[in-house]
């Protein structure tokens, strides 16, 4: 098993994690954005992302130039996209009406993400205070035979695919109120998306 992933680290100034960025097409906190980009080993803006992005890094655009924008570009307007082509962002078409925006973009990111084998056993810490009530586990590109701990409803070596069986609705295991949670572990074949709920602090 791999040592300890706290995925809600890359929300924390000082969390040492590094991720991948993907920017939709909705409001940016500008304070995270900051903390967010500087972890990024590889950053993204599905369509329209690229003017949310664009628009929220006026007058420093030049240090917030994604890797890759993809969609099929009826929402990036063409100020931005012009912008973003002239400083070299990989510009990545894709017409595929049936997927949306994000699930083209993210299919590009899985390609790095088996290029570079980030997959496999991982052990997720999930008490930083940051994390809501509820998480997911949805397979993409294909079925996924997983094993978890340290969730209410636990995979035992279950195949998750849509159409069948996929893990939307989850939450932690439950524990004595004051004590924190468990980590969550999570062994997989294929590439599995983990989603979390967030809480927000107010400052």
């Amino acid at each position: 098993m791999d040592e300890e992933w706290t995925p809600l680290d890359c929300l924390l100034p000082s969390g040492k994690q590094r991720i991948c960025l993907i920017i939709l097409n909705q409001p940016i906190d500008k304070e995270h954005l900051h903390t967010l980009w500087g972890k990024a080993l590889l950053r993204a803006c599905a369509d329209g992302g690229a003017n949310q992005l664009y628009n929220i890094t006026a007058g420093d655009r030049d240090n917030f130039l994604p890797d890759y924008i993809s969609g099929d570009f009826d929402s990036i307007t063409p100020e931005v996209k012009a912008f973003y082509a002239d400083k070299g962002c990989e510009l990545i078409e894709t017409a595929d009406q049936d997927l949306t925006d994000y699930t083209k973009c993210l299919a590009k990111m899985l390609e790095e993400i088996q290029r570079r084998k980030l997959q496999g056993d991982h052990r997720l810490g999930v008490n930083t205070s940051l994390e809501g009530d509820w998480c997911s586990l949805i397979p993409v590109g294909g079925p996924c035979q997983t094993v978890t701990t340290g969730l209410k409803w636990n995979l035992d070596n279950q195949v998750l695919k849509f159409g069948t069986l996929v893990s939307t609705s989850n939450t932690y295991e439950p524990t004595a109120p004051g004590s924190p949670r468990k980590p969550v572990t999570v062994t997989t074949d294929q590439p599995l998306l983990w989603s979390m709920g967030i809480h927000i602090h107010e400052k």
